[in-house]
């Protein structure tokens, strides 16, 4: 119907169905990691979205950590165009950067990085990345990043291993 339509057109490139109850559900578990990493006012704990395409995700992500008046967590949104996507943000708000120069420049504690490109693994800098606690995958095995991208044992790179982000926190 409709929806396939809208779908199809080549500049409504839709991975995700950013709900409110979603967008709540990740602000309150970025709440908790933030504590739990001792973010405060003055040194936030720096969650980082990679590859954010036009940066919705973190638009709204924002919005609601500011109705919710949370003050230790600053998310920051960059991306960058590249021979797979050509994507504008009518948000105004992803930095056009690799997410290397992006790990480099704002040191997160916690990386987002939402339906990776297909064939490009990201997650080995993540990893190499000091500053890095912990990293979200959002989308599927398969079509995101590679099977390096997956794999289930991280324990040797972080000391404990790494779980999927569950909708049910």
């Amino acid at each position: 119907g409709k929806w396939v339509k809208f779908l199809e057109k080549e500049n409504n490139q839709v991975f995700e169905i950013w709900t409110r109850e979603y967008i709540d559900r990740f602000a309150n578990y970025l709440l908790l990691r933030a504590q739990i990493f001792k973010g405060n006012k003055e040194h936030p704990t720096i969650v980082l979205e990679v590859g954010a395409g036009d940066g919705k995700f973190s638009y709204f992500l924002n919005e609601r950590l500011k109705e919710l008046k949370i003050e230790n967590i600053q998310v920051i949104t960059t991306g960058y165009e590249n021979e797979h996507f050509n994507i504008k943000s009518p948000y105004n708000n992803v930095e056009n950067i690799s997410e290397k120069e992006a790990l480099m420049k704002y040191k997160p504690g916690i990386i987002i990085c939402s339906w990776m490109i297909p064939n490009e693994d990201w997650t080995a800098d993540f990893r190499k990345a000091p500053s890095v606690k912990e990293y979200i995958l959002i989308g599927p095995e398969g079509p995101c990043g590679t099977d390096e991208t997956w794999q289930k044992n991280w324990q040797d790179d972080f000391g404990k291993t790494i779980d999927s982000f569950d909708e049910e926190t």
